[in-house]
C-alpha cells in the first residue's frame, strides 16, 4: 500500500475499520492509509442528516471556537466555509460580521447558494477570501496535496486558513478516526510541512487526542 500523505512504499498494515477497509501506517511519515475509495456521492443528504444527529439544530461549541481564530470581522471582510456541510460555521461567522459562501460536493442538505463540485477549486470563486475553514475534509478527498494548493489560491495574501483533521491514534477501529469516508489520516509531523510547502505560515497548532486543529496566514504570492 503507497501512504497517500508521502507516497512512500514502506507501509505497515494496521486494522480493518467497520466497513472492512484495511488501514496502513507509514514508516516513513506516520500517517495512516486506507484503502477505501473516493465516493462523493456518498455525501448526500443521509450524510447531513447523520451530522445534524450528531450535532444537534444549533451550532455546536466548536463552530464558534473555530470562529475565536479568525481575525474580527469587518465590513467588506469575506469568509469561505470548505466542506459547509449544513452551514453552522457560516451562522456564527455571520452573526459575528462575515460575508459567507460555502463549498461543497453535494447540494443535497446544505444551505442555499452553496457552490457545489466534486472537487474543490480556486477558480470556482471571483475572488480570494479574507478567511478560509476547511474543517474535517483533507482526510476524505483524493489529492490532498493539491487541496492544499487550491486552498492557498482561496486564501487572500495574509488572510487566515483555519484546518482541522483527524490524526493517527495507536488504538483499533475508533469511529470518529477510522471510517469508510476517511481516506488519510495525516500526522501533525507530515501536515506542517505539507501546509508551508503549499504557501502557508502556521502561526499555532492546537493538538488533541483525535484531532488537530493549524491556523495559517498565507504568504504573499510573487
Amino acid at each position: 500500500m503507497i501512504c497517500r500523505v508521502c507516497s512512500s512504499p514502506d507501509t505497515r498494515p494496521l486494522w480493518k475499520d467497520s466497513d472492512g477497509f484495511q488501514w496502513h501506517r507509514c514508516v516513513t511519515c506516520g500517517s495512516d492509509t486506507s484503502e477505501a475509495v473516493y465516493e462523493p456521492d456518498r455525501y448526500g443528504r443521509e450524510y447531513i442528516t447523520t451530522l445534524l444527529g450528531e450535532e444537534g439544530n444549533d451550532p455546536p461549541a466548536n463552530h464558534e471556537h473555530n470562529a475565536d481564530l479568525f481575525p474580527e470581522g469587518k465590513p467588506g471582510r469575506t469568509f469561505l466555509d470548505v466542506g459547509t456541510g449544513h452551514g453552522a460555521s457560516q451562522d456564527v461567522m455571520r452573526r459575528r460580521g462575515w460575508a459567507t459562501i460555502g463549498w461543497d460536493v453535494s447540494a443535497a442538505g446544505r444551505p442555499p447558494g452553496t457552490i457545489v463540485s466534486e472537487s474543490f477549486r480556486a477558480d470556482l470563486f471571483a475572488r480570494p477570501f479574507d478567511a478560509v475553514l476547511a474543517r474535517e475534509v483533507l482526510e476524505h478527498v483524493q489529492h490532498p496535496c493539491v487541496l492544499l494548493q487550491e486552498l492557498r489560491a482561496a486564501t487572500a495574501p495574509d488572510g487566515i486558513l483555519q484546518l482541522t483533521t483527524p490524526r493517527p491514534i495507536d488504538r483499533g477501529d475508533e469511529w470518529r478516526v477510522y471510517q469508510w469516508s476517511h481516506l488519510a489520516v495525516w500526522s501533525p509531523e507530515s501536515l506542517v510541512p505539507a501546509l508551508q510547502e503549499a504557501g502557508f505560515e502556521v502561526i499555532q497548532s492546537i493538538l488533541w487526542e483525535l484531532g488537530q486543529r493549524h491556523v495559517c496566514r498565507a504568504f504573499p504570492t510573487c
